[in-house]
């Protein structure tokens, strides 16, 4: 076990050996470890990648694996993420609309689309694009229509290429009560992302009808960053020196 600790540069407590007593189980540790180190010292850190303009950007694995199921899924829609939030009182649209269009300014993964070159796909950023706050009006329905408006969004699909890849529709069912549908595919977000994107979205929204500055973190590392560590870590040289220390079992 010493000789394995010095070989990959980290240590391995004894109690370790108990608690991973197997193979698979004792390179998740390892992996940890080394996850942890390079995100911050190690050899290839986390860090900002260069943009360049029409530049081909590789996927994250995860996004590589749900793009080629999209080309096969007959139902284009089947990623399509969809959360319903209430909203009560008075709501200031242009104020919302403002918020939105700040927050995909902010955030370069709402500005992504999806090519294909050679069979392999590839993102590209825009810098700026235009989302419209789609309005619907229930307030003489009531109730009766919410459940046909959230099923077709469900049920519309995005298009990987043109974008965008998300839609807000705002569904007014009164002056005191709204609804905020944020569709989006799962390309781009997951339930995490979409609790983070709200939550910046109402910071942002309150900001604009204070006019004030929003109390919001720099962003120096988007997930496009994190793409190209991750293909850095899973590929090539890296990748194999991360594996040696099964061959030393």
């Amino acid at each position: 076990m010493a000789r394995i600790s010095n070989r990959l540069g980290i240590e391995i407590p004894l109690l370790q050996i108990f608690e991973a007593p197997t193979i698979s189980l004792l390179s998740k540790y390892i992996e940890s470890v080394n996850t942890s180190n390079n995100c911050s010292t190690g050899d290839y850190p986390l860090v900002p990648t260069p943009r360049e303009t029409e530049a081909d950007i590789p996927l994250s694995l995860t996004q590589q694996g749900m793009w080629f199921l999209a080309q096969l899924k007959d139902n284009r829609a089947a990623y399509n993420l969809v959360r319903a939030f209430v909203i009560t009182g008075s709501l200031d649209t242009t104020s919302l609309e403002n918020a939105i269009a700040t927050l995909i300014d902010r955030h370069e993964i709402l500005r992504t689309t999806f090519e294909a070159g050679e069979g392999m796909p590839f993102q590209r950023i825009s810098s700026h694009i235009g989302l419209p706050l789609s309005i619907v009006d229930l307030s003489t329905e009531g109730f009766d229509g919410i459940e046909e408006v959230i099923l077709q969004e469900q049920n519309r699909p995005f298009d990987l290429i043109q974008g965008p890849l998300l839609r807000f529709t705002l569904i007014c069912l009164g002056q005191e009560k709204q609804i905020l549908l944020l569709t989006m595919h799962h390309i781009i977000s997951d339930d995490w992302s979409i609790q983070v994107l709200l939550s910046e979205l109402s910071s942002l929204y309150t900001a604009g009808l204070t006019q004030k500055s929003p109390s919001l973190p720099a962003l120096p590392i988007q997930y496009v960053d994190y793409a190209a560590w991750q293909r850095h870590r899973f590929t090539g040289e890296f990748r194999d020196s991360q594996i040696k220390w099964v061959r030393l079992l």
